[in-house]
């Protein structure tokens, strides 16, 4: 096999990389009892994290109480590594399911 064939989109390729990717990306939380009430902030992406929320000037003394305002940070050189790496995993896994079911086992 060549890398044209290993990198080569199929139907299997792009659903285990739709779900890999779906399931690693996805929302990271972070909180702790010290942010209570207001959410900590939270992170998206693994291994790199790509998007991240977080509270800045959060007053938790006033009456009512003040969370403090959103700063969201995007990073897109982590996404298209994410996505890239996540993609070549998904095609050395079918590539090894391939591997393995096309060996003869002789008893």
């Amino acid at each position: 096999m060549n890398y044209k064939e290993f990198f080569k989109p199929t139907i299997r390729k792009i659903i285990l990389f739709v779900l890999i990717f779906g399931f690693s990306s996805t929302y990271i939380g972070i909180s702790n009892f010290e942010c209570y009430p207001c959410p900590c902030g939270s992170k998206w992406g693994y291994p790199l994290i790509f998007l991240e929320r977080n509270l800045v000037e959060s007053n938790l003394n006033e009456k009512p109480i003040n969370c403090g305002t959103w700063v969201t940070s995007y990073t897109f050189s982590n996404f298209v590594i994410d996505f890239i790496s996540w993609y070549f995993i998904s095609c050395l896994i079918i590539w090894f399911y391939r591997e393995m079911r096309n060996r003869v086992v002789i008893p």
